[in-house]
């Protein structure tokens, strides 16, 4: 049998908390302008130009992530969060608390293996491959050609 030590308020496979990870996504929920100009507020840097694409990327990251744990407890949880949006804010309405992924990975603490980062220790989501990836050509010599 395994256990972790990991303290309830830092996030799985991340470098920061779970408070942090929160207020980044729930930054991105109540936005007015563009995800770029919020990622260049939340992570800046000297070179600005260089560095939008990095945070966008990791802002996207993180809710990706959030969400998909959110939706995945909806699912393991339907009698408590039927009707629920996967949100934070839908989901403190529900629970009553500020710190929503704090509380929900004590809630779910028994589930914490199958749920993906940064609440829980599972895998990360795989995304989807697009589309145009499978009608990309072969690498290699052309197909020899047929006679008319």
């Amino acid at each position: 049998m395994t256990f972790s030590l990991l303290p309830d308020c830092l996030a799985s496979r991340l470098s920061s908390s779970l408070p942090d990870v929160e207020e980044a996504v729930e930054q991105v929920e109540s936005r007015e302008g563009s995800i770029a100009a919020l990622a260049a507020q939340l992570r800046p840097s000297e070179q600005d130009r260089d560095r939008v694409q990095g945070a966008v990327r990791f802002v996207r990251r993180r809710c990706r992530d959030v969400y998909a744990a959110l939706v995945t407890i909806i699912g393991l949880l339907p009698d408590r969060f039927a009707g629920c949006a996967p949100t934070l804010e839908g989901f403190r309405a529900a629970l009553g608390v500020d710190q929503v992924l704090v509380a929900l990975r004590d809630l779910v603490a028994e589930h914490l293996r199958d749920l993906p980062p940064p609440l829980g220790f599972g895998p990360r989501p795989t995304p989807r491959r697009k589309a145009l990836r499978r009608l990309q050509q072969e690498a290699g010599a052309d197909p020899p050609e047929r006679p008319v």
